[in-house]
Parts: C-alpha cells; sequence; structure tokens
C-alpha cells in the first residue's frame, strides 16, 4: 500500500561543489588538516533555505527517492543531454538527503533504500526531488 508520495521543484541552479571538495591547510605546528570550502557551504545553503515545508508527520518506513539535478543548458548541450562531467551524482545527492533529514522529512537518510539520480542539462535549471515512503505486505511484497 502506497503511504505517501511528495515531489517538489527547487528554482535554481543546482550546486557545483560538494563536500569532496575539501581543502588543506596548516597549523602554526605544521600539522596538516582539511576544512570544507566556503563555496561548498553556501551552495548547500542556498538549497535548504529553499526546501518546502513538510505537509506530513515525518516519514518512518522505507523511501524510494528520486532527484533530477537540471545545470543550466548550453549551446553545445541539447535539452535533456545527460550531464557526464562533475560534481558526480552520489555526491550530489548525499548533502541533499542530510538537508532532508534536518528538515525531518525522515528520521533517517539510512531510510532511503532505493535512490535514482539523475543528472541533465536543461532550460529549466533546478532540482526536482520526489519522495516516495512505501509499505512491505506480509507476503514480502513492497506497495
Amino acid at each position: 500500500m502506497l503511504k505517501m508520495v511528495t515531489q517538489f521543484f527547487i528554482d535554481m541552479v543546482p550546486p557545483t561543489h560538494t563536500a569532496q571538495e575539501k581543502g588543506l591547510s596548516k597549523t602554526k605546528t605544521g600539522k596538516t588538516y582539511a576544512y570544507t570550502k566556503k563555496e561548498v557551504s553556501s551552495d548547500w545553503d542556498r538549497v535548504e533555505c529553499r526546501i518546502p515545508e513538510r505537509m506530513f508527520d515525518t516519514l518512518t518506513g522505507a523511501v524510494e527517492l528520486k532527484t533530477i539535478f537540471a545545470y543550466p543548458r548550453k549551446d553545445r548541450h541539447k535539452e535533456g543531454e545527460p550531464k557526464l562531467t562533475k560534481p558526480d551524482g552520489d555526491n550530489l545527492v548525499k548533502p541533499l538527503k542530510d538537508i532532508l533529514t534536518r528538515c525531518g522529512y525522515w528520521k533517517d537518510d539510512a531510510q532511503v533504500f532505493d535512490e535514482e539520480v539523475t543528472r541533465l542539462y536543461s532550460d529549466r535549471p533546478g532540482i526536482y526531488v520526489r519522495i516516495r515512503e512505501v509499505e512491505w505486505t506480509s507476503d514480502g511484497n513492497m506497495h
């Protein structure tokens, strides 16, 4: 039985930086450490402030997550053409899942058992998100 589906579109150019891009620096004693670059934080802060308010209780069951990161189409790219350059899809969806957890869409992003990430070029840049909670029946089937 289908429990809940929600979807939304964030009208913005998707982030081009991910948490995988660490800066390196040294302390006064010469010890090297990694830090998150400012552009990474600001990219994802812009996403977080555009996440719509939940219209349902926090999800507690298994969740399917579908995301489309649509980047601005340039003259050499066709509408819907796959984006084959960085950032990688898995590095894009990690911070988005963290944001959705903080916003209370689900208790823990470990509940996302099935995820699909698409990166493409579009005349309408943005991030499309579809969240679907599913239920398992007693015969072991998903609905």
